[in-house]
């Protein structure tokens, strides 16, 4: 499988006056069990696309600083455009994958609506129960080829 994923940002997160990595910011809603599966797997940590109140679509990588907001249906519909064309650039072309599978509340799907309606064929597996669904889209993720313990260069051994 080519597998993706998509989560919903968290209203808990780290304090913090300088930027830090979208995966490490957020200290909520089934993120952090996540960033603790992806150290395991670094080779996943590219596909992991956090959808936020504030910016839209952040990679796993994206620096940002601690904000404050709160995902409304006005705010998903306004950032819906920009969020598609992030998809489109940064998670289609790329990665193509087969199989998209997000951790979100329902309301994060009017910001992946033209997701639903555009992809090209490819199994979405939505988990709307963020607390206790994280451990389902974890064992999607094993599922996925891409999430692969990265071999050591030297001895070959995972």
């Amino acid at each position: 499988m080519n597998c993706v994923l998509f989560v919903g940002c968290s209203r808990r997160k780290v304090s913090t006056i300088t930027a830090i990595t979208a995966l490490e910011l957020y200290s909520g809603g089934g993120i952090p069990e996540i960033r603790d599966y992806v150290a395991q797997y670094p080779v996943f940590r590219e596909r992991i696309f956090i959808l936020s109140a504030k910016y839209g679509l952040l990679g796993a990588d994206d620096r940002i600083k601690t904000y404050d907001a709160v995902l409304s249906l006005d705010a998903a519909l306004v950032l819906r455009k920009q969020v598609w064309a992030d998809i489109q650039q940064r998670v289609l072309l790329p990665f193509a994958p087969d199989t998209i599978l997000v951790l979100a509340e329902p309301l994060y799907f009017a910001l992946l609506g033209d997701l639903l309606e555009h992809t090209p064929p490819a199994r979405i597996i939505w988990e709307p129960d963020i607390h206790n669904g994280v451990q389902r889209i974890i064992q999607q993720m094993q599922a996925c080829g891409t999430a692969t313990p990265e071999l050591n260069r030297t001895t070959g051994i995972a």
